[in-house]
């Protein structure tokens, strides 16, 4: 499959998985979207050019997604009806979605390497309303009320989205070095 094919296919799997773990997490039927989400790794690793580069990005945002929405329901931001591991973790739903985002760092998302500014400002509306939009469909809630808690997913995502565009892009340039013998990325037309 081409790159283009592969954006559209990424950017409706992102989509199709937001509501799988969002409703599925609504109607208590929280493994829909962790089924959903894992199909939509297999499909990614099979087209993916870089495997390896893939699953850093994937555990990075997984890992810091957890500790930063974990860290917004410890100040009572955001709030799971169930699936709270320890009473400290978000929900593995929640972390899958932080996953599927992830494949849309190197595909989707590429426009934002390099770009911070608008990875901040992307990841501050987008983040807001992904999240808001859960609240509305019954997945989460926000305790603090919306607009409190919408501005701290907002400023959440305005540092994690920035920090996860530099991540993907700095694995993204390592894996075109390795693939390329250790020559650096800058001298490699691509």
């Amino acid at each position: 499959m081409n790159r283009r094919g592969r954006v559209i296919l990424n950017f409706a799997a992102l989509q199709a998985g937001w509501f799988a773990c969002v409703m599925g997490a609504a109607a208590e039927l929280r493994f829909a979207g962790l089924v959903f989400v894992a199909a939509h790794l297999f499909a990614h690793f099979v087209f993916s050019p870089d495997r390896v580069r893939d699953v850093l990005v994937f555990v990075s945002a997984g890992v810091l997604g957890m500790i930063a929405d974990s860290t917004l329901m410890r100040f009572g931001s955001i709030a799971f009806e169930s699936g709270v591991i320890g009473d400290i973790v978000v929900p593995l739903w929640m972390i899958a979605l932080w996953i599927n985002f992830a494949t849309s760092l190197n595909l989707t998302l590429e426009f934002l390497h390099g770009r911070y500014i608008l990875a901040i400002l992307f990841g501050s509306v987008g983040g807001a309303a992904a999240y808001i939009g859960g609240v509305r469909l019954g997945a989460l809630s926000m305790p603090s009320g919306m607009w409190q808690g919408g501005a701290a997913v907002a400023v959440e995502w305005a540092v994690v989205m920035p920090l996860l565009v530099w991540v993907a892009s700095r694995l993204d340039r390592w894996s075109v070095r390795r693939k390329n013998g250790g020559i650096a990325s800058d001298t490699v037309t691509v």
